[in-house]
């Protein structure tokens, strides 16, 4: 389907989003199960208490301690959490192209952890949208007089399609704002009724659609012959009008999916597996909670002369009965059952079935508990084998993204500095530095100091052994694997000029200890030639005879 015309857009929209009818019902209901928060086919006045079907926490607390941890682990805004390379990695020896490289690491690194840029308020709601329904949404807009300011979408706005390598490059965003603030974003005299009403009303909402799209998608007109390869369109949706249209030189969003089924767009999360579970303890936390409530405040009974009432068991009550009932009339409690260790059971169980859902047992693994060196590694390489394929998603379709949008953005508004002509049509790879990633990584640094070991051990017999190993290349390589900044090793062509300089000076202190050797020689044979020299010379008489 064409999207040349704002008629056509609509039309695409409304067709996305009328095939996501069913995720829609699943994610609602993992907002209303699960986290309280959120609204996709429901429409909730804010501020509403969201809480009232939840009884059970347990999901909801693992689901903010895994969002936490994969936001620590991914994109740790307490410290770098990339580094920037070539491809080939050779080509940073160049002391140039290793300057640029460790600027832009330098400037980017800012870029992440300044607040006014937004990207860790940003990357906390994306986390959330991502554990819980398995798909969330971030956008970078390139503000002018500041540059890129991350901005998470929430879900419920955001449909997308995808291309046929089945990657996400379509978004339509649908979402309110208030006639002011569209007068705000577009100017006035865009619509003649909208200018009418803000004056009445400002706060009014309108709806309104923003489509980003391959601009190659686009057969004739203007927006066709505009360099940009995205096209960016803002429409009044209710009068099917385009009220601005530009582009990006890189696509904005950055969609990632926890897991996909075959066929489908959309991701799903960890939430999805503990949808059941939740529901239950949430039905069980209820039961428990009126049982818990009878025996603490138990429901009465009461003797009277001919009036029986129906019988009310919620705690506190009063239940009239036939005098004569009972021996004494007494009033006296209804009995009620106290066996709560079934139930008590049940709910445990389901509340480590769900922990185990969220990935609790491994991110809870490092509890304070004392362990040795030993055991804490062995501890990380399990978590790291069975968090690395989770990871490994989200740093492809989240991080490394999110990052090339923020360098292109930067780059185009002269925030680095200009790349080394060297560097011309050089890609530059991303490497990085999450804990769980050192921990795979460090796998390859003990087998190097595993072979020199057993190099060593070998060379007393062979010596020659040891000309099979490189042991610059093994320094590199096990401190890439530790994680340590590029800028801490000094390059290829400055070791050589160091070790050129340190041979210069142990070659002129090798001459000048020969040159002290020869006059220390020298000066123990001169006495003994100016003796002999006055032994054999002739007396001032004459010859000797």
């Amino acid at each position: 389907m064409a999207l040349e015309t704002a008629k056509q857009i609509v039309e695409r929209f409304d067709l996305l989003k009328g095939r996501r009818k069913s995720f829609e019902s699943s994610w609602q209901d993992v907002a209303d199960s699960i986290l309280g928060l959120r609204s996709f086919n429901e429409t909730h006045e804010p501020g509403r208490q969201r809480m009232r079907r939840i009884y059970d926490t347990t999901g909801l607390l693992a689901g903010h301690l895994l969002a936490g941890s994969l936001h620590g682990i991914v994109t740790n805004p307490a410290g770098r959490w990339f580094s920037l390379d070539v491809n080939p990695k050779g080509l940073r020896q160049d002391p140039e192209i290793d300057y640029w490289l460790t600027s832009a690491e330098a400037s980017l690194d800012i870029l992440y952890k300044a607040p006014e840029y937004m990207f860790p308020q940003s990357a906390q709601e994306f986390y959330v949208d991502y554990v819980f329904f398995g798909t969330a949404i971030n956008y970078i807009e390139d503000e002018p007089g500041l540059g890129p300011t991350h901005h998470s979408r929430p879900l419920g706005e955001c449909h997308i399609d995808e291309s046929s390598e089945d990657r996400a490059d379509t978004v339509f965003r649908l979402y309110k704002m208030s006639l002011r603030k569209f007068q705000q974003a577009f100017g006035e005299g865009v619509d003649q009724e909208i200018d009418r009403k803000a004056k009445a009303n400002p706060t009014e909402e309108v709806e309104c659609i923003h489509l980003t799209h391959p601009r190659s998608e686009l057969k004739t007109g203007k927006a066709r012959q505009d360099e940009r390869p995205w096209r960016s369109v803002y429409i009044l949706k209710a009068k099917e009008k385009i009220v601005r249209e530009s582009g990006y030189w890189s696509f904005p969003w950055q969609i990632a999916r926890w897991g996909r089924d075959s066929g489908e767009m959309y991701g799903r999360g960890p939430a999805w597996m503990a949808l059941s579970d939740c529901k239950m303890l949430n039905e069980m936390g209820k039961v428990l909670i009126s049982q818990s409530q009878k025996l603490m405040a138990p429901p009465l009974l009461v003797p009277d002369d001919g009036v029986l009432t129906q019988i009310d068991t919620s705690p506190d009550s009063l239940n009239i009965y036939r005098a004569g009932v009972f021996k004494d009339d007494p009033i006296r409690q209804l009995p009620v059952s106290d066996k709560t260790l079934i139930g008590e059971k049940i709910v445990s169980q389901r509340q480590e079935m769900v922990e185990r859902a969220f990935f609790g047992h491994l991110l809870q693994l490092f509890d304070g508990t004392p362990m040795t060196a030993t055991q804490t590694l062995e501890m990380e390489t399990k978590a790291a084998r069975i968090l690395v394929s989770t990871l490994a998603r989200a740093a492809a379709e989240w991080a490394e993204p999110n990052l090339r949008r923020t360098m292109d953005v930067v780059e185009r508004g002269g925030l680095l500095l200009p790349r080394p002509p060297q560097m011309e049509d050089v890609p530059i790879t991303i490497t990085y530095l999450s804990p769980v990633m050192r921990s795979q990584r460090q796998q390859e640094s003990r087998a190097i100091l595993n072979t020199w070991a057993a190099a060593n051990q070998i060379a007393p017999a062979s010596p020659e052994v040891l000309d099979l190993l490189d042991a610059d290349i093994s320094i590199r390589k096990i401190a890439e694997a530790e994680g340590v900044p590029p800028e801490i090793l000094v390059n290829d062509v400055m070791v050589a000029q160091m070790r050129q300089m340190r041979a210069q000076q142990q070659e002129q202190q090798q001459m000048m200890e020969e040159m002290s050797q020869a006059t220390e020689a020298a000066g123990n044979i001169l006495p003994g030639a100016a003796q002999y020299i006055k032994a054999t010379q002739p007396p001032p008489g004459g010859p000797l005879t």
